[in-house]
Parts: C-alpha cells; sequence; structure tokens
C-alpha cells in the first residue's frame, strides 16, 4: 500500500504523500494515536513553521484545517495516509475539507458512518499473491535462498496454511531467513499440525499471529467475546444462524446484530446470507479461547448436536419418508425441509466424522449417521459423503449399545458400498446387520437387510437368486405384527424394476401397482416419486413394446407427477432418472418439444454425477431423437430392448414392397416374416413392423417412397440401474 502511494506521489497525483501509523489496537490505550498528539507534526510537514505552529491544540487543530485550504489555491493536493485505525475519533478530524486532497484510513473495522462508496475492502489474498509475498520477503531477507522456488508445492502449502494473512507469511520468511539449511517440507509438517500452528507463527512479541488477533479480541464486550469463541465450537466451520443461536442460547434476531459486529471487527466473515465462518487461523485462536472456558464450550457443543440430530431427522421425514406431526412441526414444507438440509448438509456431516472418536457420544453420532445416511443416500452426487458417513457410523458398531441402531447403520453402510460396486464388502455388511437384527429379535431390520441383499444380486445380474429374497422379504412383512406397511412396498418396488431390467415388463407392472396403491394409501410422497419412477419406467417400455399409446400416457402422467414430488424435495438426481424416463417417453409419442429438454437436462446431471455409462446412452438416444424431430423421411425407428427396433411408416400413405437392406456386416431379420429382409404385407401409414438388427445400419425400401437411411443410435431404455434403489434402514 505505501509503495502504491509513493507511485501515486511520483507520477505527480500529489504533491505530498503523508503517513501516521495511529496504532488504534495497541494492546495499552495511551499508546493509541490521538489527532492532537501528531497535529504539530503534520503542520510541519505541510509546509508551517514551527514558531508559527500554536502550542494549544484547539488553535492547531483550526490552522491544520486552513493550510490545506491554502493548498488548494496553489494547486497542491495531498494524500493523508492513516495507517491501523481502531475508532474513528483517530481520524474523523484530520480529513481535510477540501476533495483536492484524499485521505486513507486502514482499520479492522467497518465505520457506519463512512459511505460505502468510500470503502474499499481488501480482500485475501489469492494463492498466487501470497506466494509472491512470501517468496520476495524470503529474497528480501536472504537474497541466495533458493528453497522456495525448488519446491513450488510446498510453498504454495506454506502459504495456505498461513491462511494468505500477510503476517503469517512475513513470520514464515523471517522462520526461514533464521534457518536457512532447513528443508521447507518440516516446517509445512510443522504447521500443519493445527493445535500447534499459532505457535509456530509467532517470531516475536511484536511479530505474533496469536497477538494480533488478540488487539482485536481483547475490544470486544464480553457477550461478543463468548460467541466469538463459542463460533469454533461448531464443527465444520460454516455457522448459520440457527446455530449461532443455539450457541449463546438467544433468538434468531438477538444474535443477527452480535454476529455482524464481529464481521466489522474482521474476526467472522459472513460468506453468504446468513452463515458465517472464519479463517482457519482466527478459527484456531478461538479454540484456543474456547478451550480456556471447557464447561461452557461443552454445553455448547452437546446442545447443538442434538438440534442438529434433531433437524435432519426431520428432514429425513420429509425428504425420504412419511412426514409424522414432529417433522411438520421443524419444518413446514418439503421445500422448506430440503432448503435447510441443503444449507446445513456440510455442518451435519462435520459433527458425524468430527466427534465419532470420543466415548461420550459414540450413541449420539450412532443416531445421527443414521438419519443422515437416508438423506445422502437417496440423491447419487452425495455417493462419497454418504460413503464416508456410513463409514464412521460402521466403526462404531462394536462398541455402541443401541444394537438396533446398529444394525441399521450396517444396512446403510452396505448399500453405500453397493451403489459403488463393491458388492462382497456390502453383502459382509447385510450379513453383519442380519446377525444383530436376529440377536436382539428385529425381524423388520434383518428382511430389510436380506432384500439390500437381494440389490446387490441384481446388480449382479443374478435376478433369479434376488426375486426370492424379495418375495420373502414381502411375505415377512405382511405377516409381521403389526405389518411392515411402509417398508413392504418398498421391496415391492425392487421386484418391480427387477422383472423391469430383465425385460419381463408384463410380469413388472402387478408388483409395481401394488407398491403404489399401498404409498398412496400411507401419503409417503417419497415413496410415490420412486414408485411411479419405476412403475412409468415399465409402463413406456412396455408400451414401446407393444406400441400401446395407453400404457405410454400412463407412463407420462405417472413421470409427470414424480417429477414434482422430486422438485419439491430437491431430489436432483431422482429428478434426472425421471426426466430421462419422462423424455424417452415423450420423444416415442413424438412429442421431440417436450421430451428432448427433458433428455438434456438429465445427460447435464448424469455427466456432472459421473454416470458416464448413463450418459454416453442418453447422448445416443438424444442423436437418434434429434434426427427423428428434423423433416422426416418415411420411416422412423424406435429400439425395442436387446437388437429389436419398431419401424414406423411416417410417410402419410401406404408403403409396399418394403425391403430391408443391411449395411456391410449387419444382420436383419424382420419378425413374423418368411423372408428375414422383406416385410410381408404393406404398412400403413402409421403403422409399423418388428425387426432384429445388429449391426450399424441398413437402407429400407419401398414403393411409392425414396431411399431412406435409417441410423441406429444408442439405445431407448426408460428403466435404468438407477431405477432399482435401495431398501432404507428402518429407523427408530
Amino acid at each position: 500500500m505505501r509503495e502504491a502511494a509513493t507511485a501515486a506521489h511520483a507520477a505527480g497525483r500529489f504533491s505530498q504523500v503523508l503517513f501516521v501509523d495511529l496504532r488504534g489496537y495497541a494492546s495499552d490505550p495511551d499508546d493509541r494515536v490521538q489527532p492532537e498528539a501528531v497535529l504539530s507534526t503534520l503542520l510541519l510537514l505541510l509546509g508551517i513553521e514551527d514558531a508559527d505552529i500554536p502550542t494549544d491544540p484547539a488553535e492547531q487543530a483550526i490552522q491544520y484545517q486552513q493550510r490545506p485550504n491554502e493548498l488548494v489555491a496553489e494547486g497542491k493536493p495531498v494524500l493523508l495516509w492513516l495507517d491501523n485505525a481502531s475508532d474513528r475519533s483517530q481520524f474523523d478530524s484530520l480529513r481535510p475539507a477540501s476533495p483536492i486532497h484524499r485521505v486513507t484510513a486502514t482499520t479492522r473495522k467497518t465505520f457506519g458512518h463512512i459511505p460505502k462508496p468510500q470503502v474499499v475492502d481488501v480482500d485475501v489474498m489469492s494463492s498466487d499473491e501470497a506466494v509472491e509475498l512470501l517468496t520476495s520477503s524470503t529474497r528480501d531477507r536472504h537474497p541466495t535462498d533458493r528453497r522456495l522456488a525448488e519446491a513450488p508445492e510446498a510453498t504454495r502449502r506454506l502459504a495456505e496454511l498461513c491462511d494468505h494473512l500477510p503476517l503469517a507469511l512475513q513470520i514464515v520468511a523471517a522462520l526461514l531467513a533464521d534457518e536457512p539449511d532447513r528443508p521447507i517440507v518440516e516446517l509445512v509438517e510443522e504447521l500443519a499440525s493445527g493445535e500447534d500452528r499459532l505457535d509456530s507463527l509467532e517470531y516475536d512479541t511484536d511479530l505474533s499471529v496469536r497477538a494480533a488477533f488478540a488487539l482485536s479480541y481483547k475490544r470486544l464486550s464480553d457477550n461478543l467475546k463468548r460467541l466469538f469463541r463459542l463460533l469454533s465450537v461448531v464443527p465444520g466451520g460454516d455457522v448459520g444462524l440457527e446455530a449461532a443461536s443455539w450457541l449463546i442460547a438467544v433468538s434468531h434476531t438477538a444474535v443477527r446484530p452480535q454476529l455482524m459486529a464481529l464481521v466489522r471487527s474482521r474476526l467472522i466473515q459472513q460468506h453468504v446470507r446468513n452463515r458465517w465462518s472464519m479463517h482457519d487461523l482466527i478459527r484456531l485462536y478461538s479454540a484456543e479461547l474456547s478451550a480456556l472456558e471447557p464447561e461452557d464450550a461443552e454445553r455448547a457443543l452437546k446442545f447443538i448436536v442434538q438440534r442438529y440430530l434433531i433437524g435432519v431427522g426431520g428432514a429425513a421425514e420429509w425428504l425420504t419418508a412419511v412426514v409424522s406431526e414432529t417433522a411438520k412441526k421443524l419444518f413446514s414444507s418439503p421445500e422448506h425441509a430440503a432448503a435447510w438440509f441443503e444449507a446445513e448438509r456440510p455442518t451435519a456431516i462435520a459433527v458425524v466424522v468430527s466427534l465419532a472418536k470420543r466415548p461420550d457420544y459414540r450413541e449420539l453420532i450412532l443416531a445421527f449417521s443414521v438419519v443422515l445416511g437416508e438423506i445422502l443416500g437417496s440423491q447419487r452426487h452425495w455417493l462419497t459423503e454418504f460413503h464416508d458417513v456410513a463409514t464412521v457410523g460402521a466403526s462404531l458398531v462394536p462398541d455402541v449399545q443401541n444394537r438396533r441402531y446398529a444394525a441399521c447403520v450396517l444396512n446403510l453402510y452396505g448399500s453405500a458400498l453397493r451403489m459403488m460396486s463393491q458388492f462382497d464388502d456390502a453383502l459382509e455388511a447385510y450379513q453383519r446387520a442380519i446377525q444383530i437384527s436376529e440377536e436382539i429379535h428385529d425381524a423388520g431390520v434383518a428382511s430389510a437387510a436380506r432384500s439390500n441383499m437381494a440389490n446387490v444380486y441384481l446388480e449382479q445380474g443374478r435376478i433369479d437368486e434376488a426375486l426370492p429374497l424379495y418375495w420373502d422379504d414381502v411375505e415377512a412383512c405382511r405377516v409381521s405384527d403389526p405389518p411392515q406397511r411402509y417398508h413392504e412396498p418398498i421391496t415391492l418396488s425392487n421386484i418391480g424394476a427387477a422383472l423391469a431390467t430383465a425385460e419381463r415388463f408384463t410380469e413388472a407392472l402387478p408388483p409395481l401397482r401394488d407398491a403404489m396403491d399401498i404409498r398412496r394409501d400411507l401419503d409417503d410422497r417419497p415413496g410415490i416419486a420412486s414408485t411411479a419412477k419405476n412403475l412409468g419406467a415399465a409402463l413406456s417400455r412396455l408400451g414401446r413394446e407393444e406400441n400401446n399409446r395407453s400404457y405410454l400416457e400412463e407412463a407420462i402422467e405417472l413421470l409427470q407427477e414424480a417429477a414434482v414430488i422430486y422438485k419439491e424435495r430437491g431430489n436432483i438426481s431422482g429428478w434426472a432418472d425421471i426426466a430421462n424416463n419422462l423424455g424417452q417417453t415423450q420423444c416415442q409419442l413424438r412429442r421431440f418439444a417436450d421430451g428432448i429438454p427433458n433428455l438434456e437436462a438429465a445427460l447435464d446431471y448424469f455427466e456432472r454425477s459421473g454416470q458416464t455409462a448413463l450418459a454416453a446412452q442418453v447422448r445416443g438416444d438424444l442423436q437418434s431423437y434429434r434426427q427423428d424431430a428434423a423433416p422426416q423421411g418415411p420411416w422412423t425407428a424406435a429400439r425395442l430392448g436387446g437388437n429389436r427396433y419398431r419401424f414406423t411408416n411416417t410417410s402419410g400413405v401406404k408403403l409396399a414392397q418394403i425391403t430391408l437392406a443391411p449395411h456391410g456386416a449387419t444382420q436383419v431379420k424382420v419378425e413374423d416374416s418368411p423372408e428375414p429382409h422383406t416385410v410381408p404385407t404393406p404398412v400403413d401409414a402409421g403403422d409399423s413392423f418388428v425387426a432384429v438388427v445388429r449391426g450399424r445400419g441398413m437402407h429400407i425400401t419401398a414403393t411409392r417412397n425414396a431411399v431412406d437411411d435409417v441410423r441406429l443410435l444408442g439405445l431407448r431404455a426408460g428403466l435404468t440401474r438407477r431405477d432399482l434403489g435401495s431398501k432404507r434402514a428402518m429407523r427408530g
């Protein structure tokens, strides 16, 4: 900053540049510079002879305001740089009246009386800027030191551990200069220890990160000091308005002014609306202070964990299950629950991960990992987080007393492993869940685990082993006392999806319709969406197979209903699956204006969530449908499954003498025809025939029409592996 001011002076923008260190954050208030202490010096620098400066501070103040006006007449603008101000009384009276002069005051605070356009917030340095400052500071002290230049990654890590804070970077430069033979990696390892980092970033009493933070902290009121200390108690470091109010047991309206006071003191930052955080080094300082008040910190932490457990449990009901009256008191709508969870998800995960090793929190964290895992397992893009949480929960199983939750979390852990294609480990987790469930005589959780094992078999293509397990689960649900009405439709829907995956669409419809009836009876909105996804996909495939328009229309109605439910709950993953199935069905009915945008939206999600195989399939479908949507030739082709295609006459007239001429090694067989390449009877406009095509393409010739090149690109399979779902663990 001083260099910029000096450069402005050298460029002739100012006749003089005056610097004053106001020492606003000196630990001794008497050392903080007030205007009357510098007036005589400033007058001398502005050209007033010593003998002409009055001794009375009041008269000096008058003369100080007059002298800049004289300089205005002389055309001599002045830049006054006032550094390190902590209170407006230190600089207000030093501001010249004329706008030709400029005053820059640097401070750690925000002063409300300064108009916003006149305030420049200095952002945290970028990584490149921090590396440059560290490198130049080290070079200034030791011009031949090559350690930073020779270890760029370690240098960048050093800057990161310093939070890109100039003071910390200067301290590191000084430490490196003291030990010119010390490897950079050693200092990186030392600073990486969070517990000791502030100790390492202290060169002496005048060059200390902790001391610099303390100067700001000591100026806070007692209530702000307490809030600042407790903010570091919240795991993860991202604190919402609600969580902040829990820390100090006050209302939202009471805690907001305190949070904003800490923002103005530059101790915390409001990174998004209603959410606050600290830079890492400040958070470490806050944690040190909270450790000095252990009872207050522990009380706040336990209350935070309990409140988050209640909140996540309520959100889980809105987003994945039937909503209880308790959950309705917590959240007014699915949109409310989804928005809350999206904002609080990182903190909820941090609670589970950071506290799992504490024996006094094991039971709470076990329960937390179950309800949190239920939500995380519902969306594909949360798979990594789902796996992390389920892994933490499973690690607690040997040491917890609540064996039912232990079985439930193993169920979730198995589902996470299944979704990551770790099938053997998934089966082992389910077996452990069954063993614990049987030990405590919990038939419901044991049955859920067996059904989940069937999901693994289905993923492995072992449908004949999966179906008996599913049906056993359905029977167990029905004979249970009381009957497992919530659990039964999950398995029925899985059965339908399994049969549809095996292209046994007619068999798939009854269990899917039974599942839908139960879920509508329970008013299980997430369950309705899940079953509608599978039922709609099966109807769509069967409608294409049988050329049955009523099936396709029913599929669209179901899928549109499911899309609304998923959108209400912020379930992007489920909505993308629906968009894929819906788009396929709409395109089959030649509603390309609706279907193609749905497929494009689904493709975007599949690509972003790493579902590469599914994305490739949809990409191929889109290419084919875009060709179909273009000005038409006489035929369109729709894939029915396997290598079977339905060819529809779109020419508007009856076509006869229809012959299929394959390209190269392509093999063609017209169904129900004595000749493999010939359609035996004429095909009216809008009617179709079915052929098996193995290869890259062919030509179709017919009387009264020109040759049309039919390209068979991609699969148009409405049902995907994502439709299979995972049996969620039962909650107590």
